[in-house]
C-alpha cells in the first residue's frame, strides 16, 4: 500500500483468525472473551481501535451459512411435493378400496378377521411404496447430476453431493413411513365395512362407510389444494423477485466489457509503489493495442462482494468518536475506470495522471454519499479525513452516479473512489472496453503482460455481463428449483381432484342416468358436479392462503422489491389453482353426458 497513507483507516485491518474451542465452552462464552480483550485494546489504543470489536462465528455457520435457509426451504419444498403425492395415493387406495368390497366382504364372512384385512392392505401399501422409492432413487441418480450441473457457484461442498448409504437409507425410511401414514387409514375404512349390507348388495354410497370414504376423500383432496397454494405462493413471489432483480440497473454498462483478476505475488511485488508501477505500465501498454478501446485497474470487483472501507472526519465539523463518525466504502481506480464501465460523472472531473503525491489527493463521490454527507450543499472542494491520517485532507473534486458495486440486490451505498497511485492493492482488476470483446481483451492482455512479467499468471477472463449473471445465478437456482417443485405440486393437485371427480361419476352412474333420462338439461347434470370439485378447491385455497401468509415469511429473506404479502402474486396464484380445479372437475363431468339411461340402469 502506498506510504500507508490508507492502511488502517480504510478498513483493510480486517483479520480472519481459526480456532478450536476448549472442551465443553460455547461461542457466547468465547465472545465474551474476547470482546473483553477488544475492549481493553481499544482503550490503550483509542486512536486506531475505538468502535472496534470482534465477532466469533462457528466454522461450519460461516460456511454454509448463506445457503441453509435456501435448502431448508427447498427440502420443505420437497417434503410437501411427497405430502400431497402421499395424500394422492392415499385417496387412489381409499376408492380402490371401494371397488373390493365384495372380496373384502367375502373374506370376513370366511372368518377373516378385521386386524389380518388390515395387515393384508397395510402388505399392499408397502409394496407399492417400496416400488415408488425403487424407482425414485433411480431417478434421483439422473436428477443429482443434473442438480450438480446447474448448481450455482458458492454453495459448499458440492463435489460431496451423491447418492450413498444415508440417501438410500432415508429413502426407505420414507418410503416405509409414507405406506403406513398413509395406507394406514384407507385400510381401516375398507375393514370396517358390514359384509351382510355388501354381500345383499347394499351401495357403497348409501353406507355409512361410503360416507365416510368420501369424506376423507374429500379431505385429502382439500390438503393437496392447500399444500400446492402454498408452493406456487412461494414460487411466485421468488420469480416476481427474480425478474425485479434482473431487471435492476447496476448502474455501469455491461456490453463489450471484459474483467481480468490480476493479482501480484507480493514476494516480487512487495509495496504500493512496486505494484502501482507494474499497473501504470500495463495500461499505458494496453493504450497501443488497437484491439483495447479504453481500459482501467480497480478495486474491488463489481458484484464481487469484496469490499474495502473506513470512517472518516468532515472538514469544519465538530470531531466526533470513532463509532459515531460517518463510514463509507472505497475503490481504488485508475484514471479511466469511469468511463471503461459506463459510470456517468454528474459533476466535476474524473481522475488524471497527474493526481499523485505529492500532489493533494482527489476524491471521486457517488451521488449517495454527497447527499448523505452535504445534503443540499455542492460537495465539490469539500474535503475529509481518515480516523488515523491527521494532516492528509482528502478533496472531493467530481460526483459520479451511483452504481451497486455490492449486487443487485443490494441499494447503493456511499462510496468515494481514490487514485490507484494513492492506494494500491496487489490484488487489483483489469476492466477493458473492447469492440472484439472478451477473446480480443485476452489477446492484447497476454500480449502485454509477457512484456512486462512473463511468469505472471492471468487468473480469470470474463464478460461483464456473466459476471452480473452469475451474481443473480443464486436467485434463479432456488427459484428454478421451488418452481418446479410447485409445477409438480399442481400436477398432483390436478390429479387429485380430476380422480375424485371420476369416481363420483363412476359412483352415481345410476343416479345420472335416470336424471338424463327424466329430461335434466346438460348443465343440470355437469353443474352438481362441478361445484363438488369447486367447493373442494375453494376450502383448500382458504386453508392455502392462511398456511401461504405464515410459510412466505420463511422467503422473506430471499425476496428483492416485493413483500412476503404481495396480493397481486396471492390473487393471480389462488386464480390459477381455481382454473386448474374447474378445468380438472369439468372434463370428468362431461362424461356423465355420455351416460345411456338404459344401460345405467341395466347395469344396476
Amino acid at each position: 500500500m502506498s506510504k500507508g497513507t490508507f492502511s488502517s483507516s480504510a478498513g483493510c485491518i480486517t483479520f480472519f483468525a481459526v480456532g478450536r474451542l476448549q472442551t465443553n465452552a460455547t461461542v457466547q462464552q468465547a465472545q465474551a472473551e474476547l470482546g473483553a480483550i477488544a475492549s481493553d485494546i481499544a482503550q490503550r489504543y483509542p486512536k486506531t481501535n475505538t468502535g472496534r470489536g470482534v465477532l466469533v462465528q462457528p466454522l461450519h455457520d460461516r460456511i454454509v451459512g448463506d445457503v441453509r435457509r435456501a435448502l431448508l426451504v427447498l427440502l420443505a419444498a420437497v417434503g410437501v411435493v411427497l405430502l400431497i403425492a402421499c395424500a394422492n395415493v392415499a385417496s387412489l387406495l381409499l376408492a380402490r378400496a371401494s371397488a373390493r368390497q365384495p372380496e373384502l366382504a367375502i373374506r370376513t364372512a370366511l372368518g377373516a378377521t378385521r386386524g389380518r384385512l388390515v395387515r393384508q392392505l397395510l402388505q399392499e401399501s408397502l409394496l407399492l411404496a417400496t416400488a415408488g422409492g425403487a424407482l425414485g432413487l433411480l431417478l434421483g441418480v439422473w436428477g443429482v447430476r443434473l442438480l450438480v450441473a446447474v448448481i450455482p457457484e458458492g454453495v459448499p461442498r458440492v463435489n460431496e453431493i451423491g447418492l450413498d448409504a444415508r440417501v438410500l437409507a432415508v429413502t426407505l425410511l420414507a418410503s416405509i413411513a409414507s405406506a403406513i401414514l398413509f395406507g394406514v387409514v384407507p385400510s381401516l375404512q375398507a375393514s370396517k365395512a358390514d359384509a351382510s349390507t355388501v354381500l345383499r348388495g347394499g351401495g357403497d354410497r348409501a353406507s355409512t362407510a361410503g360416507r365416510g370414504r368420501a369424506r376423507t376423500r374429500a379431505t385429502l383432496v382439500v390438503i393437496e389444494v392447500a399444500l400446492t397454494l402454498m408452493l406456487l405462493v412461494s414460487a411466485g413471489l421468488l420469480a416476481n423477485s427474480f425478474l425485479r432483480l434482473q431487471q435492476t440497473d447496476p448502474g455501469f454498462a455491461t456490453d463489450r466489457v471484459t474483467l481480468v483478476q490480476l493479482p501480484l505475488p507480493q514476494g516480487k511485488y512487495v509495496d504500493g509503489k512496486a505494484q502501482a508501477a507494474f499497473y501504470e505500465r500495463l495500461l499505458e501498454g494496453l493504450k497501443t493495442r488497437g484491439e483495447i478501446e479504453l481500459a482501467a485497474v480497480a478495486f474491488p470487483n463489481p458484484l464481487s462482494g469484496a469490499n474495502a472501507s473506513g470512517s472518516f472526519s468532515i472538514e469544519g465539523r465538530p470531531t466526533a468518536t470513532r463509532a459515531e463518525r460517518p463510514r463509507a466504502n472505497l475503490a481504488t481506480i485508475s484514471p479511466d475506470y469511469l468511463r471503461v464501465m459506463g459510470i456517468s460523472l454528474i459533476a466535476g472531473r474524473h481522475f488524471t495522471e497527474r493526481d499523485r503525491e505529492p500532489a493533494p489527493t482527489p476524491i471521486i463521490v457517488n451521488t449517495v454519499f454527497a447527499r448523505r454527507n452535504w445534503p443540499g450543499e455542492d460537495p465539490l472542494g469539500k474535503r475529509i479525513r481518515f480516523d488515523d491520517a491527521d494532516d492528509k485532507w482528502l478533496t472531493v473534486v467530481g460526483v459520479a452516479a451511483d452504481s451497486r458495486n455490492r449486487g443487485l440486490e443490494t441499494a447503493p451505498e456511499p462510496l468515494m473512489y481514490i487514485p490507484y497511485h494513492s492506494f494500491t492493492l496487489p490484488f487489483m482488476s483489469l476492466v477493458a472496453r473492447s469492440p472484439g470483446g472478451t477473446a480480443a481483451v485476452a489477446t492484447a492482455l497476454r500480449g502485454e503482460v509477457r512484456k512486462l512479467d512473463p511468469e505472471l499468471p492471468i487468473d480469470s477472463v470474463q464478460p461483464l455481463e456473466d459476471i452480473v449473471s452469475e451474481s443473480v445465478a443464486g436467485p434463479r437456482f432456488r427459484t428454478l428449483l421451488l418452481a418446479a417443485f410447485a409445477i409438480t405440486a399442481l400436477v398432483l393437485a390436478a390429479i387429485g381432484v380430476y380422480g375424485l371427480i371420476s369416481y363420483s361419476v363412476a359412483q352415481r352412474t345410476r343416479e345420472i342416468g335416470i336424471r338424463v333420462a327424466l329430461g335434466a338439461r346438460p348443465a343440470q347434470v355437469v353443474g352438481p358436479i362441478v361445484r363438488e370439485g369447486m367447493r373442494m378447491a375453494l376450502i383448500g385455497v382458504g386453508v392455502g392462503l392462511v398456511g401461504a401468509l405464515a410459510a412466505t415469511k420463511v422467503i422473506a429473506a430471499f425476496l428483492f422489491g416485493v413483500e412476503a404479502t404481495d396480493p397481486l402474486t396471492f390473487a393471480v396464484v389462488a386464480a390459477l389453482l381455481l382454473l386448474v380445479a374447474l378445468l380438472a372437475s369439468y372434463i370428468p363431468s362431461r362424461r356423465a353426458l355420455r351416460v345411456d339411461p338404459l344401460t345405467a340402469l341395466k347395469a344396476e
